[in-house]
């Protein structure tokens, strides 16, 4: 199936500032400061944090609930970016919603381009040279695994990773991984540890559930 995708290139931001006034006896706005702190510390309370081991540093933790559950949108969520400083791509691996737009830079004193092809059919998503100070955005729409390349810079390297649900972190260096604010049911725990790939069941618990995950082999 054929990707389709949406960029955009900018050279300059642009600010819209939307500002309205509006009278409110101190009574009145006093409650509804008490109800918006009640709220948020009841939803607070009633979500999970769950944590575990990879078999490996930098494995791709997924936690994915039943295809029937009902989803949150994560609107708090802040919007991936992947930049590129001292001839790195920084982060290294950048976890992505489907349809998030998502923003590319290039912070060095010299032109690079990124090139970017889906992983296992090594379809071309874009080819695109960013000089110093342009940024470019681009939306993807399909999950999966996507190699991020510097064709000027052939040891620059990085992997894109489209996933369907919010609850998705990389593992730190001793594979260590914590995804917090998840609703408590049953989930599907995925993790990609290079080549390697567990599944296995979890039930999430408030306020804390600890994963005991299976071995590789």
């Amino acid at each position: 199936m054929k990707m389709r995708y949406r960029t955009e290139l900018t050279l300059a931001s642009c600010f819209m500032v939307i500002s309205c006034s509006k009278t409110v006896d101190a009574p009145k706005a006093a409650d509804d400061v008490q109800s918006a702190a009640h709220t948020a510390a009841s939803v607070a309370s009633d979500r999970a944090s769950v944590i575990g081991r990879a078999p490996r540093s930098s494995s791709i933790v997924i936690l994915a609930p039943p295809q029937d559950a009902e989803r949150t949108p994560e609107t708090d969520r802040v919007l991936p970016q992947m930049d590129q400083i001292n001839l790195s791509f920084v982060p290294e691996i950048l976890l992505v919603l489907p349809d998030q737009l998502v923003t590319f830079l290039n912070s060095d004193d010299e032109l690079h381009n990124i090139n970017v092809t889906e992983s296992t059919t090594k379809e071309q998503a874009f080819n695109v040279a960013i000089p110093t100070g342009i940024t470019f955005k681009h939306t993807f729409q399909n999950e999966g695994f996507y190699d991020v390349r510097c064709d000027v810079h052939p040891a620059m390297t990085g992997q894109i990773v489209v996933v369907g649900s919010p609850y998705a972190v990389v593992a730190d260096h001793e594979g260590n991984f914590v995804i917090d604010n998840v609703i408590p049911g049953p989930y599907t725990l995925t993790i990609h540890a290079g080549a390697d790939k567990i599944e296995q069941p979890v039930s999430v618990e408030s306020p804390r559930t600890e994963v005991n995950v299976k071995s590789l082999r």
